[in-house]
């Protein structure tokens, strides 16, 4: 058991500063039917509810249709997304570096199969680089998914190794931490391919409402 709600240490900015890693996959909703979540149904209690509410949030996924995907979408934010957000903004209060990441990647040839994208999980074998050594993934990865996975763990590696003394870790993409007046991502995986794209502001709305929500409704004790 925790001292006190690890929520309440982040939003005060009570953590010890230490440097940082943290980030989310692009379909963390699917691990919520695991635990009986009706995506579709968060959307109609908010029509019920919050009227109001669902309409601000609706201003913040233009362009996304329908109950389940906007439920998909909204549900993965609020519960995931929105932590990297808050504790780089703690981060950012005691004057500690910190490191995004959005991850998005899935194997070439199981695009059919993930077809919103990365899901809560699906990284751990590219950051251990161990993709194709475990099942499922000996299964279908080629030389390009193993390739990919190899860049993630180099960084992961070059943060446990040096983010102590140094601002940006080397790789593909030079990942800079985020100080006091940056918030930038990196995008592990574009679009469910291999690449890497920093990402200024990310989702920087979305975030600045669901912290509110998520303060004052959200208890991870």
């Amino acid at each position: 058991m925790l001292p006190e709600p690890m929520l309440d240490v982040f939003f005060a900015a009570r953590q010890q500063p230490v440097p940082i890693m943290i980030g989310s996959n692009s379909d963390e909703a699917s691990v919520m039917a695991v635990f009986g979540i009706d995506l579709a149904g968060q959307i109609q209690k908010l029509r019920r509810e919050r009227r109001f509410g669902l309409g601000l949030i609706k201003l913040l996924y233009p362009g996304v249709k329908g109950d389940e995907e906007l439920g998909r979408q909204v549900c993965r934010d609020m519960a995931f997304t929105t932590m990297g957000y808050v504790v780089m903004q703690a981060q950012q209060r005691v004057g500690a570096p910190c490191w995004r990441y959005w991850f998005d990647y899935v194997a070439e040839a199981e695009h059919a199969t993930y077809i919103n994208g990365a899901w809560h999980g699906n990284e751990v074998p590219y950051v251990f680089d161990t993709l194709g050594e475990v099942e499922p993934s000996r299964q279908y990865v080629n030389a390009r998914d193993v390739q990919f996975a190899a860049h993630v763990a180099d960084y992961w590696v070059s943060f446990a190794r040096d983010a102590g003394h140094r601002d940006s870790l080397p790789g593909p993409t030079h990942w800079p931490a985020c100080r006091k007046g940056r918030d930038v991502l990196l995008r592990i995986g574009v679009n469910k391919h291999a690449g890497f794209k920093l990402e200024n502001r990310f989702m920087r709305a979305r975030m600045s409402l669901f912290k509110r929500v998520m303060k004052h409704h959200v208890n991870l004790d």
